[in-house]
């Protein structure tokens, strides 16, 4: 496997991961129940994360 796609998978991983944490406690701050937050967040941060590595993909095929 490319060293280049796992540094990038492991940094799309992370900024998912951050966004995930951000929407959770945003969704905390506006009264949601904890597991309504955890879904509403964990649902958010995969969309972002599935986007951003198919992005990824796609760029990468594109010009390598």
């Amino acid at each position: 496997m490319n060293p280049a796609l796992v540094e990038t998978f492991m940094a799309v991983l992370i900024l998912a991961y951050v966004f995930m944490g951000a929407v959770f406690v945003s969704r905390q701050n506006k009264g949601h129940t904890f597991v309504a937050s955890f879904d509403k967040a964990f649902a958010w941060g995969s969309c972002l994360f599935v986007v951003a590595y198919s992005l990824d993909t796609v760029a990468y095929a594109a010009f390598a």
